[in-house]
């Protein structure tokens, strides 16, 4: 109850806020203004009221905190300049003394002096500043000293000298200057003009700078934050009270905040390049605005807040998706369909809604039961209802639907507007869209790049307009009301779909701009020339076939744009006269309209250049001569008479037969040949210039020779082909782009000439002219020549020079032609076969000069020796260009000898399964090999391109190799390659697995991923060391799993990554090759099987828990440890073999002792020695013999009474009586005793048969003894012997870099060895050094031994060598010595 009372008490409060003051008479507001208006208007005085005592207090607060202060300022101005009270209250009133007017009075100088001598620091820094500022122009840079102080003293000085004005742009900053956050600066300064552009500024406020707000920044005038990375202005942003100009170009802005209706001075706004969609209706509020550039944005439609800025001169939309100019009017909210209403009947105000009446306490808890019961806001309301009408408006104002709404046209992309409130359409825009003519003031507009089709009616009232620039739209016309804009100079249309233009548009008498290029304009106003003050007129790029002749009168016009216009009238060679010819032809066609044509005067011009000039008459009585002077032959030569028809007496001769009408450069036959001259054989119409012949051609029913040479005809007449006695036809030099289709049908026709034409291709017909003997289409634009062309069989000369020809026809080895120029084409490429048939037998010119030729074709030598080649001017390297000068016959045998080579070259490599492409081998040999290749290098693959380039092409005389040579080599080193690679990826392999074994603490790969085994792999199927590994561990990383907390990478990756730098994808695949493929000497080294593991990683994908298999068998691949290579394979043979002589010396040398008195006297001592040591021995283990046998006896007794308590307690007997309390404890304590038992019995076996075998030795015969003192005395020195060489082996491999994987399990002991000799090594003295010592030492403690001796024979396990052991398998010959 007390929160209700609380909040209706608050209510009622903020109800008495808004109250209209007593000088506003709020009723007579809502009569004439209506309630939402009159509302709003009651708001704004509110806020001026509300803000106007804020900026009281604030006064007041200012006034009361003066002295404080002062001092703040004074304790910081100490620690800036000198320190002296004179300088700081001159510096403190110089930034800014309208805040301390009464300084001098309230503070005395003992006080300032007082509190300035406790400072130490401030002559330092003054000291420190004074050495370190260099000012350059505008800017100061501070070089010594604290950086951030000098910072904020280069920012105070350039305050000071710049009157308020700080510019930090360019300088890479993410927030204002630190020195904005200081108290002095804060308290003093004034700053008018700001300058952060050009940085990576996100927002106007910094958390570097929490003490600064926009309240500091008042007293702004000026502000540049372009080119930065602004995506939000600060709420409070409308404290900036005095700004005028604000620039927020090239930023990431999407809306403004709501403050900006406080900007009340701000004159001008450039948001361009931003990123807003809307302007917020508070703009309106912006009464000062006079420039707003809102280009480069997302903007649909034109703003309704920027058609209330009452002073808007200049607006600039530029670059944004408007695609009409309807201006959308703002919406209502869900809180203006209620009004306060005071509810007499309980005394309290109450809202009551303006469409049902309800009345309600709280808006809130409206449930609209109300408004969905009334019908007329649902259905449409047309306009002659205006109340239901006003209240549905109303209504879907509310629910954010606008009255009028544009729609596009999917069909034909214009704008129609629906109307929400009645149902309607209309074409046109209405009324309430219509607002662009409230911006009176408005005198520049730009809208370049939108969509915009037309102008809204409003458009004439834009009165003041001066610029308007529409450039990039869809305006498909002009309005009338054009011609209002009185006071318009610019006017810019260009790139719009302008067809016609109204007359109204030359009423803009101060027209001083006009751009309308780049539109279908098909005429112009005729009156255009009447705009007095047009200087610039742009027409460029439209439709135009004529202008207005009253341009002719525009004496202002200055430049006059007309290029890419169909124009006749003026025709376009005017233009090329300048300006004022054009202006003159205008003038003379305006004049011609007005008072017709000016009488002719009659003369004549003949001669080359038409430098002679005669009279009409005179010309006629000199044609009427040479038409009297035609003899018997029928020839009459008209040449070079400058004859503009053919004079009528020449056209009435029926005896003509030849006649000639060349170089009459306007000569015109308009109306056909008569019949009369049906006769003529020969006509010549060569340099007349002339565009078309008249159609009755195919009354010359026996003219042999058509020469039309020299004139700029576009086609033939289709009468032509019915010309069928014509022989000769030269139509070169005209600018025919086809020939008729029927051309077949001039059967008689030898000589074809179609020169310099347009022609980009010929008709297939042309394969019929089986008469056809020269036929010259050089230069035209042919791109390929009909294969029906390859027919003519007849043809001798063929010219297609200077075309754009790739290829020949591919029947053109067909021809039987003797002169073929195919010269200065594109051509890059000629068939191998093209000389092998007719056209090689019968060629005895060829002219293949500037071509993109790279070689000739292969079947050059079989063309004649006579015949003469010229191919200059192409990039050809077989044969090489200098060879051209050698001659022909130095030619053809070079592609002989270049065919063979290369035939014999590609039978090599099919049989060595390579795949080539034949043609990448000439003209030089590039990418040769496609299939094949293994594991062949790009490098490889370039050097052998260059060596079969060298074979075939250029200069191949020089070749070293054969091409047997060459194909063997690229055998030997594809296997070469393959064997590398392999090698590469198993020494990464062996070696991530040493590594995995060596992290020992990484339990990622335990033994149910990897372990170590044997497998019968060695040389003669000894055991040898492998690897054995998972394959789902080789080939997939494991996930996160509870035995694997941190997954597990794939072995394939840390192989991948443990690999060098190959020349091959490491893939797979690549693996599995190098697995299976790569065989060292002694056999493979890998294969894959099942195998059981130690252990179990195996995861349950689906539940990620461990599956715990026992056993655990699964794929997995078996790597041998140890890889060798040949020259390994090899070098082990070699040692081995050393091993077995140095034996084979001891054992002689042995031999040869043994057999002296001494040897003999030593081995004899030795046996006694063994067989006394043996017989101790057996009197020794039969002592432990009877002591183990009692041991038996009480084992075997205690295993008895272990029995009889079990069954006591199987017999369920009191615990007094066996001791058990489970069956479990008596099993455990029986077993122990039963092993016990039979631990006890080997013992006595074992020793039993030692005794024996003792015995069996002291009982052998002397021969027998001293046989087996030999045989342990040999292998005593063999061992030795390999020790020694053993070393010296593994020191030349340690000097030479060398593994040695036989050394020991898998090389372990040769690892052991340098691991030893490493550490050991003497200090200061180097690896190498140290063996050196090491080895002269055991060669002398060699030298000082006895020869033979029996010591430490009694442990013979110290003396073991698979080596010795095999040569004492072998070598026997001792013991046959020792039996002889």
């Amino acid at each position: 109850m007390v929160d209700e009372q609380h909040a209706e008490r608050k209510r009622n409060d903020d109800f008495r806020k808004l109250m209209p003051p007593s000088n506003i008479n709020f009723n007579e507001l809502v009569k004439e203004h209506g309630y939402v208006k009159a509302r709003q208007h009651l708001q704004r005085e509110a806020t001026k009221h509300t803000q106007s005592e804020i900026n009281a207090a604030e006064i007041a607060a200012n006034t009361s905190k003066q002295p404080q202060r002062l001092k703040e300022s004074l304790r910081l101005a100490k620690t800036y300049g000198s320190t002296r009270s004179e300088d700081i209250v001159e510096r403190i009133l110089k930034v800014n003394p309208k805040y301390f007017p009464d300084f001098t009075q309230s503070i005395d100088t003992a006080s300032i002096e007082k509190l300035l001598s406790t400072s130490s620091k401030v002559e330092n820094i003054a000291k420190s500043v004074s050495s370190s500022v260099v000012t350059e122009g505008s800017q100061t840079h501070a070089s010594l000293g604290d950086d951030s102080l000098l910072r904020d003293t280069v920012l105070l000085n350039s305050l000071r000298q710049e009157d308020g004005e700080i510019s930090s742009a360019n300088q890479d900053t993410d927030s204002l200057p630190p020195s904005f956050g200081d108290t002095l600066f804060l308290q003093l300064a004034h700053v008018q003009r700001i300058s952060c552009a050009r940085n990576n500024l996100t927002s106007l406020l910094s958390y570097k700078l929490p003490m600064l707000s926009t309240y500091h920044l008042r007293n702004v005038r000026e502000m540049n934050l372009s080119l930065n990375k602004i995506q939000s202005l600060p709420n409070d942003f409308g404290l900036l009270a005095a700004l005028e100009r604000l620039n927020l170009s090239n930023n990431m802005l999407s809306a403004l905040p709501a403050s900006v209706s406080s900007l009340k001075k701000l004159k001008i706004l450039n948001l361009a390049h931003n990123s807003l969609s809307t302007v917020q209706d508070e703009v309106m509020l912006m009464d000062s605005l006079e420039q707003l550039n809102l280009s480069h944005n997302l903007l649909a439609s034109f703003p309704y807040a920027l058609v209330r800025l009452q002073k808007l001169a200049a607006l600039n939309l530029s670059f944004n998706s408007c695609i009409h100019l309807a201006v959308m009017p703002p919406l209502l909210k869900p809180r203006d369909m209620w009004i306060d209403y005071l509810d007499k009947s309980i005394g309290q105000m109450v809202f009551m809604n303006v469409f049902t009446r309800e009345k309600m306490k709280k808006i809130e808890f409206y449930d609209g039961a109300g408004v969905a019961q009334a019908r007329d806001l649902h259905v449409f309301q047309p306009e002659s209802h205006p109340k239901a009408y006003l209240r549905r408006k109303m209504w879907l104002s509310i629910c954010q639907t606008y009255e009028w709404e544009p729609v596009q046209d999917s069909a034909t992309g214009s704008t129609y507007f629906v109307n929400n409130v009645s149902g309607e359409s209309s074409w046109t825009m209405p009324a309430a869209l219509d607002s662009l003519g409230l911006l009176t003031s408005l005198t520049e507009l730009t809208m370049t790049n939108n969509s915009i089709k037309e102008f809204p009616p409003s458009f004439g009232r834009l009165l003041g307009l001066k610029k308007l620039v529409f450039r990039s739209n869809k305006l498909a016309s002009l309005p009338a009301d054009v011609g209002l804009l009185k006071a318009l100079a610019h006017l810019d249309l260009a790139s719009n779909e302008l067809r016609l233009l109204p007359v109204e548009l030359c009423e803009c008498s101060s027209l001083v701009e006009l751009c309308l290029n780049d539109n279908s304009l098909l005429r112009l106003p005729e009156q255009l020339g009447s705009l007095p003050r047009l200087r610039r007129l742009d027409l460029s790029v439209n439709r135009l076939s004529s202008l207005p002749f009253s341009l002719g009168l525009c004496s202002s016009l200055g430049f006059l744009n007309a290029s890419e216009n169909p124009l006749t009238d003026p025709p376009l060679d005017e233009f090329s006269k300048g300006l004022q010819h054009v202006q003159w032809y205008c003038r003379s066609r305006l004049a011609i309209e007005q008072r017709g044509m000016p009488p002719e005067m009659r003369y004549h011009t003949i001669g080359v250049l038409e430098q002679v000039t005669i009279l009409k008459p005179e010309f006629d009585r000199i044609v009427e001569q040479m038409v009297a002077a035609v003899g018997k032959d029928g020839l009459l030569n008209l040449q070079l008479l400058g004859l503009r028809k053919i004079p009528l007496s020449v056209l009435k001769m029926k005896n003509l037969r030849k006649l000639k009408l060349d170089y009459n450069e306007h000569l015109q036959i308009q109306r056909g040949f008569p019949h009369e001259l049906s006769s003529l054989s020969l006509l010549s119409l060569k340099s007349c210039k002339m565009t078309s012949l008249p159609e009755n051609m195919s009354i010359f029913t026996k003219m042999t020779t058509l020469v039309l040479d020299d004139n700029r005809l576009e086609q033939l007449p289709e009468e032509i082909v019915d010309m069928t006695t014509l022989v000769s036809l030269d139509v070169a030099r005209n600018r025919l782009y086809s020939l008729p289709d029927e051309v077949e049908n001039l059967t008689n026709l030898k000589n074809l000439n179609l020169e310099s034409n347009y022609l980009e291709y010929l008709p297939t017909g042309i394969g019929k002219l089986a008469a056809l003997t020269a036929l010259d289409v050089s230069k035209n634009r042919l791109v390929d020549l009909p294969a029906e062309l390859c027919d003519l069989r007849g043809l001798a000369r063929l010219n297609v020079e200077k075309n754009k020809l790739r290829c020949l026809p591919s029947g053109t080895a067909r021809l039987g032609v003797s002169d073929l120029r195919i010269g200065h084409n594109r051509i890059e490429w000629l068939p191998d076969g093209l000389f092998a048939s007719q056209l090689g037998r019968s060629l005895r010119r060829l002219s293949l000069c500037e071509n993109n030729l790279l070689q000739l074709p292969g079947s050059t030598h079989l063309l004649a020796a006579d015949c003469f080649l010229e191919a200059d001017y192409n990039p050809l390297l077989s044969p090489p260009s200098y060879m051209l000068a050698d001659g022909f016959r130095v030619i053809q045998n070079y592609m002989q000898i270049r065919e063979q080579r290369r035939t014999t070259f590609l039978e090599l490599m099919a049989e060595e399964d390579f795949q080539l492409d034949p043609q990448s081998l000439v003209p030089a040999a590039t990418e040769v090999l496609q299939e094949g290749t293994g594991f062949l290098t790009p490098d490889d693959l370039a050097e052998f391109d260059q060596a079969v380039d060298e074979l075939i092409n250029g200069e191949f005389f020089k070749c070293p190799a054969s091409a047997a040579e060459l194909v063997a080599a690229v055998v030997r080193l594809r296997d070469l390659r393959e064997r590398e690679i392999y090698l590469a990826v198993l020494h990464a392999f062996l070696a991530v697995l040493t590594q995995l074994a060596r992290d020992k603490g990484k339990k990622s790969f335990g033994e149910g991923s990897v372990f170590e085994a044997t497998r019968p792999w060695g040389r003669q199927g000894e055991p040898c060391g492998v690897w054995v590994v998972s394959l789902h561990c080789l080939l997939r990383a494991s996930a996160p799993s509870t035995l694997l907390p941190a997954g597990r990478p794939s072995l394939f990756s840390l192989i991948q990554q443990a690999l060098p730098p190959l020349a091959f994808p490491f893939t797979v695949d690549l693996l599995k090759d190098s697995l299976r493929l790569y065989q060292s000497p002694y056999g493979p080294v890998a294969q894959t099987e099942e195998v059981e593991f130690p252990a179990c990683d195996c995861i349950d994908e689906v539940k990620n828990r461990p599956r715990r298999h026992k056993p655990c068998v699964k794929a997995a691949v078996v790597l041998a440890k140890s890889v060798y290579v040949e020259e390994e394979a090899a070098r082990r043979e070699q040692e081995e073999a050393e091993y077995l002589q140095r034996f084979a010396e001891v054992d002689d040398e042995l031999v040869v002792w043994l057999d002296s008195s001494e040897g003999r006297k030593c081995a004899g001592l030795e046996v006694t020695r063994r067989k006394k040591q043996m017989k101790e021995e057996v009197a020794l283990r039969r002592e432990m013999l009877q002591g183990q046998t009692l041991r038996l006896k009480k084992a075997n007794e205690e295993h008895g009474k272990l029995l009889l308590r079990r069954t006591a307690y199987e017999n369920a007997e009191p615990f007094e009586v066996h001791g058990y309390r489970t069956l479990s404890e008596a099993v455990k304590e029986l077993s122990v005793a039963e092993g016990r038992v039979l631990l006890l019995r080997e013992r006595i076996q074992t020793l039993k048969e030692s005794i024996e075998g003792l015995q069996r030795q002291i009982g052998l015969e002397h021969a027998k003894a001293v046989q087996l003192c030999a045989a342990d005395l040999l292998q005593k020195y063999c061992c030795l012997t390999y020790r020694a060489n053993l070393t010296k082996y593994r020191r030349l491999a340690l000097e030479q870099g060398l593994q040695r994987h036989w050394d020991g399990p898998d090389g372990a002991d040769y690892q052991a060895w340098w691991s030893l000799h490493t550490a050991t090594s003497e200090q200061g003295s180097s690896l190498m050094e140290d063996l050196q010592q090491r080895q002269q030492d055991e060669q002398d403690n060699e030298e000082d031994g006895p020869e033979f001796s029996w010591d430490e024979t009694d442990h013979m396990h110290r003396f073991q060598c698979y080596l010795v052991d095999r040569y004492l398998r072998d070598k026997r010959s001792m013991f046959a010595f020792l039996n002889n």
